[in-house]
């Protein structure tokens, strides 16, 4: 399936796409794609054994275990791994219309059984670029709004950052809708509250951070006293210079609120790094302490709450609220935002 004809014709008759592959981080296409056409109006089921919830959706181990029949299967996956998809693909009843290899996907014998058994194929496209070119009129307010960057400080210390983390996480496609993108810039609370590091955490403290998570649907295990969260926040500095932000962010947050590692010193940043692909050497974490006491210093002005502090324009917002209130705040800054740069 080659012709702009076909491509646009399927676009408009699927409503359902599984998306193997995909991913958590924003930076990902394996992530921007799917909320791309979620955005779009698309239903979107995502496939990944690794994974428990994206975009809003229960994430299924394999296609087998799709609650339902989809129209197109898009496959984020390196050629080697389709002919397996492919054995999924065909055991499917009903089978989908179509399989949609992404951009740098190509595995012409797997096509081939695919056309046989009578689906459609589209090899090396981007299912978005292409949308996008083929039916940009049915695009989200993102494509045609400038987009409003929106700071977040955080601290990998902060087990309330963790449960923002996890919650702007399931409001990423509204965000991404309204044309808003979450600068995450880390800082470093102790520096500006006192020695907290390796002292425990107050029972009423532990009891609030449990309470936030509970009511906000967020899995919280915290550590047993407040970490030395400098080393890994450096990490996250030197990840963003790779544009690996999003991947470390992620990464540490899992390491320390899911698997009990406390990333508290050098080694274990730089063998969480190593995990992500990431090259981290210990003299440039030891370097990076004056940029993040330089960040945490500009910011003093607008963490009036701690953290986690989204700085919407001049104001800024301590904490994390419910999904509908943080979604009401975040429109309602989107829209006077806009409303002010165009008068």
């Amino acid at each position: 399936m080659e012709r702009d004809e076909e491509l646009r014709d399927l676009l408009e008759r699927v409503h359902t796409i599984a998306v193997v592959g995909i991913k958590e981080g924003a930076a990902d296409d394996a992530y921007r794609v799917p909320a791309y056409l979620q955005r779009c109006g698309y239903r979107i089921l995502p496939v990944n054994p690794k994974l428990r919830r994206v975009l809003g959706e229960a994430v299924r181990p394999d296609l087998t275990a799709l609650p339902g029949p989809v129209d197109l299967v898009n496959l984020f996956r390196a050629p080697a791994h389709v002919p397996r998809h492919v054995d999924e693909i065909l055991a499917l009843d009903p089978r989908p219309r179509a399989v949609w290899m992404q951009l740098g996907v190509r595995h012409d014998a797997a096509a081939a059984r695919l056309r046989d058994a009578g689906i459609a194929v589209v090899q090396d496209r981007c299912l978005m670029v292409e949308h996008a070119r083929l039916l940009g009129t049915r695009a989200g307010p993102a494509t045609r709004a400038p987009r409003l960057r929106v700071p977040v400080h955080y601290d990998f210390a902060s087990s309330l950052c963790y449960v923002a983390h996890r919650v702007m996480q399931r409001l990423a496609p509204e965000l991404e809708a309204l044309g808003i993108e979450l600068v995450w810039s880390p800082v470093d609370v102790a520096h500006r509250i006192g020695p907290i590091r390796g002292a425990g955490i107050a029972p009423a403290v532990r009891a609030n951070a449990a309470r936030v998570a509970a009511e906000l649907g967020v899995d919280l295990r915290m550590p047993a006293h407040w970490i030395d969260s400098r080393p890994a926040l450096c990490g996250a500095l030197l990840s963003e210079r790779a544009e690996r932000g999003a991947s470390f962010r992620e990464a540490a947050w899992r390491a320390v609120y899911e698997h009990g590692r406390e990333l508290a010193t050098a080694d274990a940043v730089r063998e969480l790094a190593a995990e992500l692909g990431i090259a981290i050497q210990a003299s440039e974490l030891e370097a990076a302490q004056g940029e993040l006491a330089a960040r945490t210093n500009a910011a003093s002005g607008a963490l009036t709450s701690g953290v986690p502090t989204f700085v919407l324009g001049d104001w800024p917002c301590g904490g994390i609220q419910t999904e509908d209130t943080m979604r009401q705040l975040f429109r309602r800054f989107a829209e006077t935002t806009r409303g002010r740069l165009a008068s």
